[in-house]
């Protein structure tokens, strides 16, 4: 399979059958394709030892994430086009991207291989897109957003993410943004999600110091009963928040003055309501909505 104006991977000596390492292949394509280029990963398991740093607009496409299944523990690795994390010793993120703008990562799917702390790791990632990929096997975030200001209003914001499946993590998603007594405040702001499917997980989504951010149809498929660990948390500083129709367990702990939403709780997995802490305040409705609620 080849794509027309695209940096193919295999151009450069990557091999894609899970043993070789193509950790420099990869790196060369990216070096080669310059600023606003698209490296393409055909279909294959490419292998590779180190973080992939991303530090410039460069687009990484795959073959597609669509055969990858949850229904097996650890979830099923057939995926069409996969990044196989493998290094010497485990920690660290499988791709990791510092002050990107308008990029895409798209049709892959992402495999921690229980040896990465996190999936994707973002900093400073501005109108950038994400979409059908899959990320497994990590041992803390499958997507981690903390923007590390180097500069004031350098954010996380204005990102879409669509058809997003994230399986076998401690936590799936985390936003949270540089606490305000930092000299300068990055925040995550302004970005959707859409069509997120969260499995085989402790936590499923952690919303820290941050605002403004919308999710649309959230499914937490529960693998563990009630009570153990919590599936969406609002925490200190997260604000004007909201969800559209969201199944799972849900507890907040805001500031009285951070409200956030939820306008579609469903509760047929069993919770009647979220969770508010005395002070908190949370704006939330029943699936199919019928009662509103301020919390």
């Amino acid at each position: 399979m080849t794509l027309s104006g695209y940096t193919n991977v295999k151009d450069f000596g990557a091999v894609g059958d899970g043993v070789n390492d193509d950790t420099n292949s990869i790196r060369a394509a990216i070096t080669d394709c310059g600023v606003g280029g698209i490296i393409f990963l055909p279909p294959g398991s490419y292998r590779i030892t180190t973080e992939l740093v991303i530090n410039s607009n460069v687009s990484i496409i795959g073959a597609g994430s669509e055969s990858t299944n949850t229904d097996t523990t650890p979830p099923g690795t057939q995926a069409v086009t996969r990044l196989l994390y493998d290094p010497t010793s485990p920690g660290g993120a499988v791709i990791k991207q510092l002050g990107v703008t308008t990029q895409r990562i798209q049709d892959l799917s992402i495999d921690g291989n229980g040896k990465a702390d996190v999936g994707i790791g973002f900093d400073r990632f501005r109108f950038g897109i994400v979409e059908h990929v899959r990320i497994m096997r990590v041992q803390a975030y499958g997507i981690l957003a903390v923007p590390k200001a180097s500069y004031a209003h350098d954010n996380f914001m204005g990102n879409m993410f669509t058809n997003i499946q994230i399986a076998s993590n401690a936590t799936c998603i985390r936003l949270d943004g540089i606490t305000e007594s930092e000299k300068v405040h990055g925040n995550c702001c302004h970005n959707s999600f859409h069509g997120l499917f969260l499995d085989h997980c402790n936590w499923a989504i952690e919303l820290g110091d941050c605002d403004n951010n919308a999710f649309y149809m959230t499914y937490i498929f529960r693998r563990k009963a009630f009570g153990q660990n919590t599936d969406v948390v609002f925490d200190i500083g997260a604000r004007s928040n909201r969800f559209y129709h969201l199944q799972g367990e849900v507890y907040a702990k805001g500031r009285p003055n951070e409200p956030n939403g939820i306008w579609g709780y469903d509760t047929e997995n069993g919770q009647a309501h979220p969770y508010v802490e005395p002070g908190s305040k949370l704006y939330w409705s029943e699936w199919p909505c019928k009662l509103s609620h301020f919390s």
